[in-house]
């Protein structure tokens, strides 16, 4: 059984750590605030992922492969991920 990501998923995962690289100066504890970190990743549609743009989100398909590797890139570059938590993880769906 072959477990690894495709091509797809592969480009993906480029343009997070690409996205991260570029703006890492921006995330807290790295000279940027809170406030415009989150509307920045939710903007690229690393937060707030599947939450209707009419609502303030991004707007995407639910994809669980792009979400994990948000969650593993974002680790990788010791970088917040943003709000999460009941409001925007739990509550909204």
């Amino acid at each position: 059984m072959d477990l690894s990501y495709s091509a797809e998923y592969e480009a993906f995962r480029a343009e997070v750590r690409a996205f991260l690289e570029v703006h890492r100066n921006q995330a807290p504890g790295h000279g940027g605030n809170g406030l415009t970190w989150q509307k920045l990743l939710i903007e690229n549609g690393y937060a707030a992922r599947t939450i209707p743009r009419e609502y303030g989100g991004y707007g995407a398909e639910p994809d669980i492969l792009k979400s994990r590797i948000i969650a593993e890139e974002f680790a990788r570059a010791q970088l917040s991920p943003g709000l999460g938590g009941q409001g925007i993880s739990m509550l909204v769906p």
